[in-house]
């Protein structure tokens, strides 16, 4: 092969199960899509181009590092990644081996070889459903039906199995003991989610169906997008806990499998992990068995422990002020509880973002809370190294406080997704975080999977919508929020109007947004994350008017007739009447684009998290900034540029052909 350099536009083809997109850098097997580096990609190039065959190492840096320092390391990190992705999938469809002192050898099926583009690129399957919702059904997983009579002797799953784990009921019992039957349940999904085979519907959704909710399972199973889900409950007898668990066909409600366990009231820490390990071994997976115990926890620590994820899946009212009380006094008489510990640090975060006392993203109080919520991680992850939710509570707080890079950020969240690819948070953080470094197309497929996996929640479908947008796939965005949230509801929200103004529909900007009423304040800013607004200080008819003049100085184009404008809706966000977040970016699509650089730049050097962590120069409203190289320096003050040459992964907007400059290039100060 010499010092060819391998081609990385070719078109799509087959390994097995795995579908190879080279020009867009994909691979998508069983488990969903991964998005390599260019290198990483032309490694699986010429390994398949001479499948079967060996290829030596230094044919590999030959072609595609040639004089670029550190090939041979990065050729090792490179096979390393693809056999992780590999791995996945049945070991005997495709891998990749080490012959030893010479290179590596790829093995795959014998009809795998190179297929139509058109059958093989991986579509997008949008479904929607009752009205609420779309779901990007076939993104990650295949369903599979399990037989009542051997499900226990099945061999181990090769493809995910998505399904949902549903409220505990209590039987002969009180009020008082529901608490304990939704804590079980939750601690069981979590178990649950621990095996990367299965992919199990987050709490927040599934935890919705409570009651008669419960008996519609055929509209259950179509909301969820699921087949099986897991029902039980929870009765005091005698000898313990007696807690019934029912794996239930969605489509014909026939109970598929059960099991009862039964242990005394001061084990039930064990009983997840029990139930967990039975359900895996029906269903044909090999069992993952959750946490690990360096002792059991104190009775009453994990009791209020399991009081409080009842009530943080019933977040209204004063619950989540409650379940804070209720973990701090869990570690104050267990301090080994690492769950307990974990779910503090993120409940600490919760409560200053979603309480009544939630401040400006910027200020100074900020520190405080967090270095508080950090330690809070630290300790759960001194306990359990293994706890992701401390994991990915620690990796926000850091990316939060800026004391970790943007590009340690990023590998740590894919250490994190490596093991835990089925878990909906993961994805969904790291969804957020490509949007804010500018990799909308990314952004659009992990949100897609946390969409997936956690249906029901808004800000799952607000994010997702919002980031098609971004991609550039405004149509997408608009039938998508249309479809989710009612087409009168998606106009009275921030994301729906800057949808609109982007796309140039005047008249459904205006009529979202005339005679807003108190209630839609909600729909407004809610949908988003953001602190909580300060409802008693809005005043709805002055934010109707500034909207509306918005909207009409865009549809002029002229924004010098409306001089005042600027001034004031940025006196109106420094009020708290509207974020700050969305002044910026609706001053640039009225044409006011210094007023929504300086302001946006300003509000990243004050701390605003909302706007430095959404990447606002890479959204559309601030497409022709970016059509001036100037925009680099900037890019340069907020840390992006960093990641972006460190990483060698360029934002969407620098593959645009009508760009007047290459991003490279201007990075490094050249013409």
């Amino acid at each position: 092969m010499g010092s060819e350099r391998v081609k990385t536009g070719a078109e799509p083809f087959g390994l097995g199960v795995f579908q190879i997109d080279p020009s867009r850098r994909i691979i998508s097997g069983p488990n969903g899509e991964a998005t390599v580096e260019p290198k990483i990609m032309a490694v699986l190039q010429m390994l398949a181009a001479h499948a079967g065959e060996v290829v030596t190492r230094q044919q590999f840096i030959d072609s595609i590092w040639a004089t670029e320092y550190g090939g041979d390391e990065s050729l090792t990190r490179a096979v390393s990644h693809l056999r992780k992705i590999f791995g996945d999938a049945d070991q005997e469809q495709v891998r990749i081996e080490t012959v030893p002192k010479t290179g590596y050898r790829l093995v795959c099926p014998a009809d795998s070889s190179a297929a139509p583009a058109e059958t093989l690129r991986p579509g997008v399957v949008v479904l929607v459903i009752a009205g609420l919702f779309v779901i990007v059904a076939a993104v990650l997983y295949s369903l599979m039906r399990l037989g009542a009579e051997d499900a226990a002797n099945r061999p181990p799953a090769r493809a995910s199995i998505m399904w949902a784990v549903l409220p505990f009921d209590i039987q002969g019992g009180t009020a008082e003991d529901q608490p304990l039957a939704f804590g079980v349940a939750d601690e069981i999904l979590s178990a649950l989610s621990q095996n990367p085979e299965i992919a199990v519907i987050a709490g927040n959704s599934s935890f919705q169906f409570q009651g008669d909710r419960k008996k519609d399972l055929d509209a259950l199973g179509k909301m969820l997008n699921v087949n099986y889900v897991i029902d039980g409950s929870l009765r005091r007898s005698p000898q313990g806990l007696r807690v019934g668990i029912h794996l239930i066909d969605t489509g014909s409600g026939l109970v598929e499998w059960s099991e009862v366990v039964t242990r005394p009231e001061d084990e039930v820490y064990a009983i997840p992990g029990e139930v967990a390990v039975a359900v895996q071994t029906a269903l044909g997976t090999e069992p993952v068995a959750g946490r690990s115990r360096r002792a059991a926890p104190d009775p009453a620590a994990y009791s209020a422990y399991l009081y409080a994820k009842s009530l943080l899946r019933q977040p209204w009212g004063d619950n989540l002020a409650i379940a804070f009380k209720q973990l701090e006094h869990a570690v104050t008489v267990d301090p080994g509880l690492s769950e307990a510990w974990a779910t503090l640090a993120i409940t600490r975060v919760r409560l200053f973002y979603e309480g009544p006392d939630s401040p400006d993203p910027g200020a100074a109080i900020w520190s405080e809370r967090l270095l508080a919520a950090q330690r809070d991680a630290e300790t759960a992850l001194a306990i359990d190294p293994d706890s992701v939710d401390a994991a990915l509570a620690l990796v926000l707080i850091d990316h939060r406080r800026q004391t970790a890079s943007l590009v340690e950020t990023d590998d740590r969240l894919r250490s994190l997704l490596a093991r835990h690819p089925n878990h909906p948070k993961l994805n969904f953080r790291m969804g957020t975080f490509m949007g804010g470094v500018g990799r909308f197309q990314d952004a659009v497929r992990y949100l897609g999977r946390a969409l997936a996996l956690d249906p029901l929640t808004i800000l799952n479908t607000a994010l997702y919508a919002d980031q098609l947008l971004c991609a550039g796939r405004t149509d997408e965005a608009l039938t998508f929020i249309k479809a989710a949230g009612g087409s009168d509801s998606y106009q009275r929200t921030y994301t729906g109007l800057v949808m609109n103004l982007q796309a140039e529909n005047f008249r459904e900007a205006r009529d979202g947004f005339t005679n807003l009423g108190p209630n839609d304040v909600f729909i407004a800013q809610g949908v988003v994350e953001v602190p909580s607004v300060k409802v008693a200080s809005l005043t709805t008819e002055r934010l109707s008017q500034l909207i509306l003049r918005v909207v009409d100085v865009a549809e002029r184009g002229d924004p010098s007739t409306d001089p005042s404008l600027a001034s004031e809706l940025i006196e109106a966000a420094d009020e708290g009447l509207i974020a700050h977040f969305y002044v910026a970016q609706l001053l640039a699509v009225a044409g006011l684009l210094d007023a929504a650089l300086d302001l946006a730049m300003q509000r990243i050097a004050e701390g605003d998290t909302l706007v430095r962590e959404s990447g606002i120069l890479l959204r559309p409203a601030f497409i022709l900034a970016r059509q001036d190289p100037g925009i680099m320096e900037l890019f340069r003050k907020t840390g992006q540029l960093e990641y972006w040459v460190q990483t060698g992964f360029w934002p969407d907007f620098c593959s645009d052909p009508a760009l007047p400059y290459r991003c490279e290039a201007t990075a490094d100060g050249q013409p």
